[in-house]
């Protein structure tokens, strides 16, 4: 992340700042026999307001990428009854944040699509299942995430920015006198994966 998007997004009103935490991890590279340290993300720091709010590890922020501009791609692990069953690549997901307000508190809808590779194959499925099971995880990492954040009440997905941006009005009703607009309820998320490559992997014909 550059210093300047950085500091930009920490000035945003009703905005989280993210600053992704970086550790060395000697445990994946190797060089002679020997651990070859390299640098890796493993969270993020979120700030508002010029105050630390905590940090927040990779596993409980994996939603936050769907939502992210700028995401050409990313890697999902399909699972069935808790067993990875293929990988697909996500190639340019597209997120869309709807807001209203209902008895005076924003209410969110979020929309997600994404086409998909079939990266690879595990156990044999067809292609509807395999976007169903993509879509299943893909809302359940974005509902984890959220309410992760919302535990320890901090906006990880950013949604009250978005009620900033886009109905200024209605945020400053909802945060007026000090008050948060941090959502309190789960969004309704919808998501749509669409396979249209299956690379060298053969496909269960549909019934």
């Amino acid at each position: 992340m550059r210093t300047q998007r950085f500091l930009r997004e920490l000035r945003e009103p009703g905005n989280t700042a993210l600053l992704p935490s970086i550790r060395t991890s000697e445990s994946v590279w190797h060089e002679n026999g020997n651990p070859d340290p390299k640098l890796e993300i493993d969270g993020v720091y979120a700030l508002r307001d010029d105050h630390l709010q905590g940090k927040f590890d990779g596993e409980s922020i994996k939603g936050i990428r769907w939502l992210e501009r700028g995401n050409t791609e990313s890697r999902l692990d399909v699972e069935k009854n808790g067993v990875m069953i293929a990988a697909l690549k996500l190639l340019r997901p597209s997120s869309r944040v709807k807001v209203r307000l209902q008895a005076g508190v924003p209410s969110y809808r979020i929309e997600i699509r994404a086409i998909a590779r079939v990266a690879q194959l595990r156990t044999p499925a067809n292609e509807s299942e395999l976007e169903q099971l993509a879509e299943t995880q893909i809302r359940q990492e974005v509902s984890d995430t959220f309410e992760t954040g919302i535990k320890r009440s901090v906006d990880l997905l950013r949604l009250e920015h978005r009620l900033f941006r886009y109905r200024f009005a209605d945020w400053k009703k909802t945060s007026d006198g000090g008050r948060s607009a941090l959502p309190k309820r789960l969004p309704d998320i919808q998501v749509k994966v669409v396979i249209h490559d299956t690379g060298m992997f053969k496909l269960k014909t549909e019934r």
